[in-house]
């Protein structure tokens, strides 16, 4: 998942380098580290890529479907953000540019390939993380919005792409406690 997130960051960054004040150190950091991350990441996914999963057991057929289901959501909505910002960024509460939009396809592409690879069998640690990551996914941004919308009232509370933006969060939410609860039943 780091080697996906950081890739796609970096190619995006090199995409639309014009965005970028290179006066500020700041860039640089941005650089440094999102072109180092994918190469250390890429080493280590060839280094352990013949280790079988730490815990071979998949999940229940109703627990593939949810993950596959989400696989397919997150995924085809990130791959929107991508190739087709100007359409797919239609249902966030404020408005963003294609840029950011399309930065902004990781924080779905990237628990898209988490849920596949949780459908293959995973540890206690590896259920665990992908709930809590999840969980801070789809909760942070609702009140986030809640709370910068109380002072700048911006969101459009009315409009159904807010509403299919909060409901996209409050499930992404709710499937982390799932994730976690699935966690702590293995050993």
């Amino acid at each position: 998942m780091i080697f996906l997130f950081t890739f796609i960051i970096i190619v995006l960054s090199f995409i639309h380098i014009a965005q970028f004040d290179f006066q500020r150190w700041e860039v640089w950091v941005w650089f440094l580290l999102y072109f180092a991350l994918p190469i250390n990441a890429a080493y280590h996914l060839w280094l352990y890529r013949n280790l079988p999963p730490a815990d071979p057991t998949p999940p229940s057929s109703a627990g593939r479907n949810i993950l596959l289901a989400q696989t397919v959501i997150l995924g085809l909505y990130g791959l929107d953000l991508m190739f087709i910002p100007a359409i797919a960024k239609g249902i966030w509460s404020w408005q963003i540019d294609d840029f950011h939009a399309q930065v902004y396809s990781v924080t779905f592409i990237t628990p898209a390939i988490g849920a596949y690879v949780l459908t293959k069998g995973a540890s206690k640690n590896e259920w665990l993380t992908m709930g809590f990551t999840q969980l801070i996914l789809g909760l942070f941004p609702i009140l986030g919005v809640i709370i910068v919308d109380a002072s700048v009232k911006r969101v459009n509370w009315s409009a159904a792409a807010t509403w299919i933006w909060f409901t996209l969060f409050a499930v992404i939410f709710i499937i982390s406690l799932w994730m976690v609860a699935e966690g702590r039943k293995r050993t």
